[in-house]
């Protein structure tokens, strides 16, 4: 339900490709799980912005920034949900990253897929963030998920909303008056992948560690076509 992404790219691209002003230093990997630093993109007052925050969101209203990482918001709750629903009335962003990976349940085991873009190009998930603390703030951020559909039934029940151009600003909008119900029609119109095409690839179960990182994370490997999810 997407808990692992990878971002290789760099921070000045990543600005560039996004019309964002870079706010300090991003981190980067092959391998990083809750708690890390994603690239995330707000916008205020018009101005794209794009800066580290640490996924796991943590509501403002929290007495202190412990507790369960809030990783994933599932769409269909979360203007209800006190933990997000302040962050998606008024505090959309973009997660920009490399791709997700996902395990499926094969023969007593699971295999780990990499889903990424065709042309492998960066994608924006829609999010949510938050501003924890005053004197020292902490800038946290969660990816929202929907039902799966289409190719990726076949890997979990649940996947990242990835939006394309249009939808991107859509989400990000402020100027508009807010209305859930267009935001809800956005995540779950087309096949959930923003019409982009999306390929899985099968990788290495060296991707399961989370302290494992590097290229060999996202490196293809043959498995028995039994075990294929797509041809």
């Amino acid at each position: 339900m997407c808990t692992r992404v990878a971002v290789k790219t760099p921070g000045v691209q990543l600005a560039a490709q996004f019309a964002a002003r870079l706010e300090g230093d991003l981190e980067s990997g092959y391998n990083l799980g809750p708690n890390r630093g994603l690239p995330v993109l707000r916008q205020e007052s018009g101005a794209r912005l794009l800066r580290s925050m640490r996924w796991g969101l943590v509501p403002a209203w929290r007495k202190d920034p412990g507790g369960t990482p809030l990783v994933n918001a599932r769409s269909e709750t979360m203007a209800e949900k006190a933990s997000f629903r302040d962050a998606f009335r008024s505090s959309r962003c973009l997660l920009l990253i490399d791709g997700f990976y996902e395990w499926k349940s094969l023969g007593g085991g699971k295999q780990p897929y990499f889903v990424r873009r065709v042309d492998e190009a960066p994608m924006a998930l829609a999010g949510l963030y938050s501003v924890f603390g005053r004197e020292q703030v902490l800038w946290t951020c969660a990816a929202v998920t929907l039902a799966a559909r289409g190719g990726m039934l076949a890997l979990h029940e649940r996947m990242p909303a990835v939006l394309d151009a249009e939808g991107q600003q859509r989400w990000l909008d402020e100027a508009s008056a807010f209305d859930a119900a267009s935001l809800f029609a956005l995540l779950e119109r087309g096949d959930g992948a923003g019409g982009m095409d999306v390929e899985r690839v099968p990788v290495s179960s060296w991707v399961n560690d989370v302290r494992h990182e590097g290229p060999r994370c996202i490196q293809p490997v043959e498995i028995a076509r039994q075990q294929l999810l797509f041809d």
